[in-house]
């Protein structure tokens, strides 16, 4: 859980120095570079937290875990999933 909310406010972190050097940038291709970056990192962002555990729902409480279902621990090496954390 700490990793994702790590991963989540490192995305935004990105996001925010992006904004941050496109609004410093005096040539237009560099302003419109890191405003892709800008607008990217905000994106993926926006997607882990659409697709990451909804803290509303007490069965996503232990997500990433994942020890029922079809994964087993040589499945999520091969998925590089880490069902320990």
């Amino acid at each position: 859980m700490q990793d994702y909310l790590a991963s989540l406010e490192q995305l935004r972190r990105d996001a925010a120095n992006a904004a941050s050097i496109r609004d410093r940038a005096a040539e237009d291709n560099k302003r419109e570079l890191f405003d892709r970056l800008h607008r990217h990192f905000n994106q993926l962002a926006d997607e882990v937290e659409r697709n990451g555990p909804n803290f509303r729902n007490p069965l996503c409480l232990n997500w990433p875990r994942l020890r029922a279902g079809p994964f087993t621990s040589s499945t999520s090496v091969l998925f590089g999933l880490n069902i320990d954390d």
